[in-house]
């Protein structure tokens, strides 16, 4: 292939350690992803998620050495710009105004905070809090920046966000909002990172403890915007580079965010369906086990139903088998319950007691109903 380029591992290597991997994969003309495989076919080590944005910070983050290969092949990557697999996707351009017109209001308060408030000891000037967007940068770059912000804010306002306080508290950063998720958004300065020489105290230090105090770095603004949206650590990044200002990538920035939340949107929805899938087996699940219990206690009850009949039936037919006997043990010996006595009313009482218990006396008393209607 004619656009097909060759590097070798470290060169690689140093080029994903030197900038962000949306910046690195737009210059060689790959996406991000095709640059991820790349990095994990060739065993190449990535800056971890929020690694820019520490640097940005003067953190210092120590860089993995690279480790060896077994296979010499893959001492060359071979990298297919523009491949057919590749999917392009076109950003509209967001032109950024050379003058601010009817800025927001949280971008009218960050603007007049930054031009009233002190530096700190880097020089940069800052504002943020729940009554303005979060812009830090030197003073010369404060209009650039509140122009950038704003016209930012717009586009997004245009897409469904709306820019407010991420929280009730005082100090509670300002972000944009859509379909409930919250998303902090930061404007700043490049702050470029100088080792200073170390003083013979901090040596000293060294020497006793394996540490010292004190400034080991300097930071110095270098004009360079960086803007973030998002967690700093799964945030998307937008920045000025050598050939590119910040101001011509904006519309791509936009573009980005709005591909990364459609991803989450989709990886949320597939999810939201997974669960929805398992309540329903797990819904079912429950209802074939209360099916199941219903029907056990049914067969119960009609065992324990069967046993009551059987049981009265067997009661009644010894009562009456104990009256019958009774009554024959009397005329046995020539005697006569006295009709109204106590003999014959507990005979009768014993009687009725047998047909109350009997469960055939209810069937009885309707086959005698029957019976008498036919001969009528």
């Amino acid at each position: 292939m004619a656009n097909t380029m060759t590097l070798s591992r470290q060169e690689l290597y140093d080029r994903i350690w030197a900038k962000p991997a949306t910046n690195l994969a737009e210059e060689l003309g790959i996406s991000i992803a095709q640059l991820v495989k790349l990095c994990e076919r060739h065993n190449l080590p990535r800056p971890a998620s929020g690694h820019w944005s520490r640097m940005a910070w003067g953190q210092d983050i120590e860089r993995p050495a690279l480790p060896p290969i077994t296979t010499p092949e893959l001492d060359q990557v071979t990298i297919a710009p523009g491949a057919p697999h590749t999917e392009a996707v076109v950003y509209p351009p967001i032109p950024v105004p050379t003058r601010l017109s009817s800025p927001r209001p949280l971008v009218a308060t960050a603007q007049a905070m930054l031009e009233s408030k002190d530096r700190d000891r880097d020089g940069l000037a800052f504002s943020g809090g729940r009554g303005a967007v979060r812009i830090i940068v030197t003073p010369k770059n404060i209009g650039r920046a509140v122009r950038i912000m704003d016209t930012f804010v717009k586009a997004m306002e245009a897409k469904g966000f709306v820019l407010q306080p991420r929280g009730a508290y005082a100090h509670a950063d300002v972000g944009m909002r859509k379909g409930g998720m919250d998303y902090p958004l930061k404007l700043r300065e490049h702050l470029q990172r100088t080792e200073l020489p170390l003083t013979p105290k901090q040596i000293e230090e060294l020497k006793r403890w394996g540490h010292c105090f004190g400034d080991r770095y300097r930071h110095t603004p270098d004009g360079r915007l960086v803007f973030t949206f998002g967690e700093d650590y799964d945030s998307v990044v937008c920045q000025d580079t050598a050939n590119t200002r910040l101001e011509d990538k904006l519309g791509r920035f936009v573009g980005r965010i709005l591909q990364r939340m459609a991803k989450e949107e989709e990886q949320a929805r597939r999810l939201a369906e997974e669960r929805a899938a398992r309540e329903r087996v797990l819904a079912e699940q429950r209802r074939r086990e209360e099916e199941a219990a219903r029907l056990r206690q049914e067969e119960q009850d009609r065992i324990g139903a069967l046993n009551d009949t059987i049981t009265r039936w067997r009661l009644s037919r010894d009562v009456r088998d104990y009256v019958k006997h009774m009554r024959e043990l009397i005329e046995s010996h020539q005697a006569k319950a006295t009709e109204g006595g106590p003999v014959a009313r507990w005979l009768e009482w014993a009687e009725a007691y047998a047909a109350q218990i009997d469960p055939f006396t209810p069937l009885k008393t309707q086959l005698q109903k029957i019976q008498a209607d036919q001969k009528k």
